[in-house]
């Protein structure tokens, strides 16, 4: 273990894990460095202005047993702006919506036979009581709920799930990852009940802290700042960090941005470029829409039918009251899918178009109750978790160079608590080879 004063780091991204660990790293002493490329920080959590609060671009909450997600919430002291709300959800499919919240509620629905409805429970409770996840990482979820629930159970009940999350790849997707949701969803339970967690004034109010931190622990947070090039410099083992018309010169390096976009502005070798393309992605399109008035009873609303394009009716303010955004009501539409698909290289103008006309199909008389129109996309949403998933490291070939992103999260999904686990690993891996600044 080397023992230099002053380390500086980079860190690439300002999205909650760039943040977090730079917080982290600021904290114990090391001169910390934040590059966004994008004019706000957040990422994914980045936020918009709704009446007097605020609200996520795309839907955010937690669950009970997100424990980094608490942790991080206690040390800055906003544990005590945590609300925990009871899920609603519910399936809207050919012209109905049916409650899902209970397991009466799952006996009654019509669409599935007895048999299908008890092999289904039986599977789930299997599901529940295993501690094991790599036993499913070698096979398909499509193939293990067909032999352990039957065909229909697929067709009728989690395969319109899995297309509404990896469409046409759903069929792919590793059993290890349907393991890891099941697990976070039970336990995230009250009395058979799924309890989240919202913050109040929004995830942005995380954000905002954390770079408040930052500052007081004299790191620094550059916006608008894209980093144009990495490159090690051979005499000293230091990186050069290339923003527009400046160099930079740090001792580490930590990417949180996506490995595709690392790679256009890095040095790494042939051989780990394409380790770093083993993993692809599907893109997210969320529209937000500011309603006069509420529009389903529900929280969570699945659209198991197959001819509307976006998979979730997310009614943020049947969560969050609508008194926190002056009256305003909050419905998100949600879609992943594929980023060179026809659908997401369309104008935005047309893409909103689309999703409501879909949307008064649901709900007939929402166009005139729409008062305003969010849309948002990312390229890089949700990874393709196949079959025997191989989870990257977070060291590079370049010593000092470290990476983290979505492609790391295994078997756990995406989300704010597996990104700060994440930041946890790193941050213990570079405290473990570097001894920063005593303050």
């Amino acid at each position: 273990m080397t023992d230099k004063k002053d380390k500086k780091i980079a860190i690439i991204g300002a999205g909650i894990t760039g943040l977090a660990l730079g917080f982290w790293l600021s904290k114990k002493g090391f001169k910390v460095t934040i590059f966004e490329k994008r004019k706000v920080p957040g990422g994914f959590l980045e936020t918009v202005r709704i009446g007097n609060s605020r609200v996520e671009r795309y839907y955010h909450h937690i669950f009970k047993n997100d424990t980094f997600v608490l942790d991080l919430l206690k040390k800055l002291g906003l544990i005590e702006d945590l609300n925990w709300f009871r899920s609603t959800i519910s399936i809207y499919t050919k012209g109905r919506f049916f409650k899902l919240m209970t397991p009466w509620d799952f006996l009654k629905l019509p669409f599935l036979s007895p048999i299908t409805k008890i092999r289904l429970g039986l599977a789930m409770l299997y599901l529940k009581n295993n501690k094991n996840w790599g036993k499913f990482s070698q096979v398909t979820v499509k193939d293990w709920i067909t032999k352990i629930a039957g065909r229909e159970a697929w067709d009728h009940f989690w395969g319109p799930l899995f297309y509404g999350k990896f469409e046409e790849k759903a069929s792919l997707i590793s059993a290890a990852w349907f393991w890891s949701r099941v697990h976070i969803r039970v336990n995230s339970q009250e009395k058979n009940r799924e309890v989240l967690g919202y913050l109040k004034g929004s995830f942005g109010k995380l954000i905002a802290k954390l770079i408040k931190e930052i500052k007081k622990n004299q790191g620094k947070v550059r916006l608008d700042k894209e980093v144009l090039k990495i490159e090690r410099l051979s005499k000293s083992n230091q990186f050069s960090v290339e923003t527009q018309n400046k160099k930079e010169i740090y001792d580490i390096v930590v990417s949180t941005i996506n490995p595709y976009e690392l790679i256009k502005i890095s040095q790494f070798n042939r051989d780990y470029q394409n380790e770093l393309k083993k993993v692809s992605y599907l893109g997210i399109i969320c529209l937000l829409l500011v309603l006069k008035e509420k529009q389903s009873k529900y929280y969570w609303n699945n659209i198991f039918d197959s001819e509307i394009p976006f998979k979730i009716i997310l009614e943020h303010t049947n969560f969050s009251s609508a008194k926190n955004y002056k009256g305003n009501y909050l419905v998100y539409l949600g879609q992943y899918c594929n980023p060179d698909s026809k659908l997401f290289r369309l104008p935005n103008k047309k893409l909103k178009e689309i999703y409501i006309s879909y949307l008064t199909q649901i709900f007939p008389e929402v166009k005139s109750k729409i008062k305003k129109v969010i849309l948002s996309k990312s390229r890089y949403a949700q990874p393709i978790i196949e079959i025997d998933y191989q989870k990257l490291s977070n060291k590079t070939p370049l010593r000092n160079f470290y990476i983290t992103s979505l492609s790391h999260i295994y078997p756990e999904d995406r989300g704010i608590n597996a990104g700060l686990k994440e930041v946890k690993k790193i941050t213990d891996t570079i405290l473990s080879e570097v001894s920063p600044v005593k303050k």
